[in-house]
């Protein structure tokens, strides 16, 4: 199951979309730049550095990033494919490798469409790096949980080291039984209801439902409405949002957005005004307006 989230470098991909959607020459115009690629790699650049300064998991994080993130990776796993194993999420984390290994200046299907225009140093040798490393982790579990590599028909054993890792695959011992997936009792999935909004932050939560307020021209929800509010609001992984975080959060950007407080108590980032700039996109053009008008992503943080 390769995880190909499209939130991962959100920004990153939008340029590239953008410069393969309508060329380079409106691209410059559009961004106000002379240079793309020299844009393209700032942007990405950012995007990397507040991943890796939030110690936020994505693939090709550096490594120690990727091991903190991989309990909690295969309990997400696990909920998802309750009858799987760690077997079966190494093989899929085996798969998730060879698709960024595979990742050329020539092809279309990169797991990072961007990815043939990062400069090879630092960008592109950061990611091959991380991911050699997750990929002995992965080849030393496999070893570790008594499974083994299976090489082409014919060749002996003794001779797997001498063709290439991507020659042998990944075989289950029969004999050997993998530890369970344990998920805690408050971790167990939850049916994701049909009208549920996924958000993948409080804020972007918040930001979307302040700029719907703005186009609308409603005043915001009391406390007391906040409950009805974010009761159909989940993230990613089926867990609600807080009704008190989102609360307190909205009185933040609401005040800071009318001058109240100093702007850097409404602190959403860039991805959250990206991800709802995209929403709006889809469930509601006619707000985007107010978006740009009243929630400029430079403007609170």
């Amino acid at each position: 199951m390769i995880n190909s989230n499209p939130t991962y470098f959100p920004k990153s991909t939008r340029v590239m979309d953008e410069i393969t959607k309508i060329g380079s020459k409106a691209a410059k115009e559009l961004y106000c730049v002379k240079d793309l690629t020299l844009y393209l790699n700032e942007v990405f650049q950012k995007e990397y550095n507040e991943y890796r300064s939030k110690e936020l998991f994505f693939p090709g994080c550096p490594f120690k990033i990727y091991q903190n993130h991989y309990q909690n990776r295969l309990k997400e796993y696990g909920q998802i494919l309750p009858d799987s194993d760690e077997f079966d999420f190494l093989k899929d984390e085996d798969a998730l490798f060879w698709q960024l290994a595979g990742m050329d200046i020539d092809s279309k299907n990169n797991f990072y469409p961007f990815y043939p225009h990062l400069y090879p140093d630092p960008h592109k040798k950061n990611i091959g790096f991380s991911i050699l490393k997750m990929h002995d982790f992965i080849d030393n579990r496999i070893r570790e949980l008594g499974h083994y590599f299976d090489g082409p028909a014919g060749l002996d054993p003794i001779d797997y080291d001498r063709v290439p890792r991507s020659a042998l695959e990944l075989q289950r011992n029969p004999n050997v039984k993998n530890p369970e997936i344990v998920l805690d009792k408050n971790e167990e999935l939850k049916p994701i209801p049909k009208d549920a909004k996924i958000f993948n932050t409080v804020w972007e939560a918040v930001l979307f439902h302040s700029v719907l307020v703005s186009y609308s021209g409603k005043y915001s929800r009391t406390k007391k409405e906040i409950p009805d509010l974010v009761e159909n609001m989940l993230f990613p992984d089926g867990k609600s949002i807080s009704e008190h975080t989102f609360y307190q959060k909205l009185q933040l950007i609401t005040n800071a957005s009318k001058g109240i407080s100093h702007p850097k108590h409404g602190k959403y980032t860039e991805n959250d005004y990206i991800a709802v700039e995209d929403r709006l996109l889809k469930e509601k053009p006619e707000a985007i307006s107010k978006l740009k008008e009243k929630y400029f992503h430079n403007e609170l943080y």
